[in-house]
C-alpha cells in the first residue's frame, strides 16, 4: 500500500517524512531536511565570476558522469567522443547554476504531485536559475517507477518551454532500462542526460564501459 498514515508504501521507507499539515510530503537525505515544495523559496544571489564580458559565470564542464547531448556527442569523465572510439569532440559546456530538482509527492506518497513540480520549476526559473536537473539522486529516482520517472521528465520539459537547459538522470539497474530512459529524454526534448553506472552489483571495467557506450549510442543521443 502506498496510501495511509501507517508504515506502508513510501512512508515505510527509511528517512521518509509525511510532512506537516498543508504541505506535500518530503524526504530526508543523509540527515538533512528539505522544505516542502509549498514552502517559500529562499535564494542567494549568484556570485558572478569575472572574465565574461556579459557578466555570466565562466563555463565549467561536468565530470564523473556521462552527458549525451542531442548533437550526437557523448562524454565520459570529462572526455567526449562522437562514437568513433577515439576521436574527441568539443564537450557540451554548462554555465552558471543548475538546480537538482526534488520530486514532490501527494499526501501519503501515493503519486507524484505534478502541479507542485511545475510550480517548483517555474519558481526556480523566475529566480534566475541557469538550468535544471530532473530525476537525479536529489529527485529520488530510485523511489520512482519507470512510468513516474518519464512523467516527471515530461512535466519539467513542458514547464521549462526551452527557457533553460534540462538534464535528465537516466541511471538504472539495467542497461536496457537506462537506454529506454535516455531515448525518452531525447524524444520529449531534454538537452542532456546524466548517467551513473548500475549500482549494487560490482562490474568489471569493460562491462561498465559497455554500459556507458550502449546508453550513449543506443539511446539515440
Amino acid at each position: 500500500m502506498r496510501k495511509g498514515s501507517g508504515p506502508s508504501g513510501r512512508s515505510a521507507r527509511p528517512g521518509f517524512s509525511t510532512g506537516s499539515a498543508g504541505h506535500a510530503p518530503v524526504r530526508r537525505c543523509a540527515g538533512m531536511e528539505r522544505m516542502a515544495p509549498s514552502a517559500p523559496a529562499r535564494w542567494r544571489a549568484v556570485v558572478r565570476q569575472r572574465g565574461e564580458p556579459d557578466g555570466r559565470p565562466a563555463p565549467t564542464r561536468w565530470t564523473g558522469a556521462v552527458h549525451a547531448v542531442r548533437a550526437g556527442r557523448l562524454g565520459v569523465g570529462g572526455v567526449t567522443f562522437d562514437g568513433s572510439h577515439g576521436r574527441e569532440v568539443p564537450a557540451m559546456e554548462y554555465r552558471g547554476v543548475h538546480s537538482a530538482l526534488c520530486t514532490p509527492f501527494t499526501p501519503g506518497g501515493a503519486s507524484v504531485d505534478h502541479e507542485a513540480l511545475a510550480k517548483l520549476v517555474e519558481d526556480q526559473i523566475q529566480h534566475g536559475i541557469h538550468g535544471l536537473v530532473a530525476c537525479g539522486s536529489t529527485g529520488e529516482f530510485a523511489a520512482l517507477s519507470g512510468a513516474e520517472r518519464r512523467a516527471v521528465v515530461e512535466t519539467v520539459v513542458r514547464t521549462v518551454r526551452g527557457r533553460v537547459p534540462v538534464t535528465v538522470g537516466v541511471g538504472a539497474m539495467t542497461t536496457a532500462e537506462a537506454v529506454s530512459l535516455a531515448r525518452h529524454a531525447r524524444e520529449v526534448g531534454a538537452d542532456a542526460v546524466m548517467l551513473v553506472g548500475p549500482y549494487y552489483e560490482p562490474l568489471r571495467e569493460e562491462e561498465l564501459v559497455a554500459h556507458f557506450e550502449a546508453v550513449a549510442l543506443d539511446g539515440g543521443l
